[in-house]
């Protein structure tokens, strides 16, 4: 079972600023429409090629826009040997649902 964070709890880890790497897995039409800010762009068709640039010291949060491509590419680097490997649950939508009211929907 890959470990989930929700938008609550990001929202409140990056108010306390905690070392953590935002990923964002959706293709850059889709991240146009919405970003969380500070997000690392890596669209989960290029992760293998840019995962060896992602922090391996620090949380990595995978986000996508409904959790299921997070989840995928969380349990991808947990293979490779990333320790610590969240994924957004409910993806950025949970983000503007939950955190964002503002955030564009798609």
């Amino acid at each position: 079972m890959m470990k989930e964070i929700t938008a609550p709890q990001l929202k409140k880890m990056l108010e306390v600023r905690e070392d953590i790497a935002l990923v964002d897995l959706r293709p850059s039409w889709e991240q146009q429409l919405c970003a969380i800010e500070g997000s690392i762009s890596v669209p989960m068709a290029e992760l293998p090629v840019h995962m060896h640039a992602l922090p391996e010291d620090k949380a990595i949060v995978m986000i996508c826009h409904h959790g299921s491509r997070s989840r995928q590419a969380a349990a991808f680097l947990k293979g490779c040997g990333f320790q610590k490997v969240f994924c957004l649950s409910g993806g950025i939508d949970s983000w503007a649902k939950d955190v964002d009211a503002s955030m564009k929907r798609y």
